[in-house]
């Protein structure tokens, strides 16, 4: 089966389909690979407001665990440029940096419209 092509945003990689064809070697049929990409979908929403009023409030051990949980759904995905962005956000508010983190909540903010737009047309591609 087809993939997209590796999507990239000034020579970073946004995603890599080839993580999902890994997925799909446990589920050949793609049921569990598009249950969890609706899944992430659904709840990326929420995950980026409670990151953000985490951020907000200083809560830095909420923002450590929220976007270390976000890095391993993205990793899992394919999604390398917002797995680094989570990274350094997770590595910023370990160092309580409120400044670094609004800087990587920023980042964040605009890598994932990028991945989940990625996401769909993996969906609606049928795969």
């Amino acid at each position: 089966m087809m993939f997209p092509q590796r999507a990239t945003q000034a020579g970073a990689v946004v995603h890599d389909p080839i993580a999902i064809e890994r997925l799909q070697e446990i589920d050949p049929e793609g049921t569990l690979v598009r249950k969890w990409i609706r899944g992430f979908l659904r709840q990326a929403p929420g995950r980026l407001h409670g990151i953000r009023s985490a951020t907000d409030a200083g809560v830095f051990s909420a923002v450590v665990a929220a976007a270390h949980s976000l890095k391993n759904v993205v990793g899992w995905l394919g999604g390398e440029r917002l797995w680094a962005v989570c990274q350094d956000l997770e590595e910023a508010a370990r160092s309580e940096s409120e400044d670094d983190c609004r800087s990587h909540l920023c980042a964040l903010q605009e890598q994932l419209p990028l991945l989940a737009a990625c996401l769909v047309v993996y969906l609606d591609a049928g795969t």
